[in-house]
């Protein structure tokens, strides 16, 4: 099935992990920003037999970072992640990923959640120390960049990082649908971009559908 992007251009995933048909990707479009692209969204949705987990990835702070060094910097910074990622999941057929397009990626897997959140977290780590490349010395030594922000006031914004919301449908839990996960998942961005460890992380609970828990997040940003 072909997925679409945001700017209705098809979508490619990274790196050569497979994809199966997915149906809520208009959900996702309205609901995130983008297309979710996943093992077969709706599939698990209604397979509760395993577990599955969706999660959206985006930077923080690129668009000072982009007002400042200019696109051609940018896209090094995305290139730079979606190399990150090939390079951790590139082998693993069980992961999917996905480029939405600019600074935001879509992951999906089936079985290894708990995996999954540990080692997307690795990637955030790397992405972090790697992107301080792209500064001038005395920002990395400062560890920020000044310059005005959308309100055209001069401030100080930390280098670039990347925040990841990660949603798990465990096995044996209530049905879903794709427009909860896609809802879930906008929640979870938020939520994510304001932790000081750069994670948001729930589960759809066992007890009722529809119904949206934090697990606790012990991740280190």
């Amino acid at each position: 099935m072909q997925v679409v992007n945001r700017d209705q251009r098809p979508a490619k995933p990274v790196g050569t992990q497979h994809v199966v048909e997915l149906g809520f990707v208009q959900e996702a479009r309205q609901t995130v920003g983008g297309p979710c692209r996943n093992v077969g969204a709706g599939r698990a949705c209604a397979d509760r037999s395993v577990d599955h987990a969706f999660c959206y990835l985006d930077f923080n702070f690129f668009k000072p970072f982009n007002d400042v060094y200019g696109f051609h910097v940018g896209d090094r910074a995305i290139i730079m992640f979606a190399e990150l990622l090939r390079a951790e999941f590139g082998h693993d057929g069980d992961v999917f990923l996905g480029h939405i397009g600019g600074d935001d990626f879509f992951t999906s897997s089936s079985n290894t959640v708990k995996n999954l959140q540990s080692r997307l977290i690795e990637v955030r780590a790397k992405f972090a120390s790697a992107a301080e490349s792209l500064y001038a010395p005395e920002q990395r030594l400062s560890g920020y960049l000044e310059c005005a922000g959308r309100d055209n006031v001069v401030t100080r914004f930390p280098l670039l990082s990347c925040s990841i919301a990660m949603l798990h449908l465990p096995a044996g839990g209530p049905a879903a649908t794709p427009s909860d996960v896609a809802r879930e998942l906008a929640g979870l961005k938020t939520a994510a971009k304001k932790s000081p460890s750069g994670l948001a992380v729930a589960r759809l609970a066992l007890g009722a559908i529809n119904t949206i828990t934090a697990d606790p997040i012990h991740a280190a940003g």
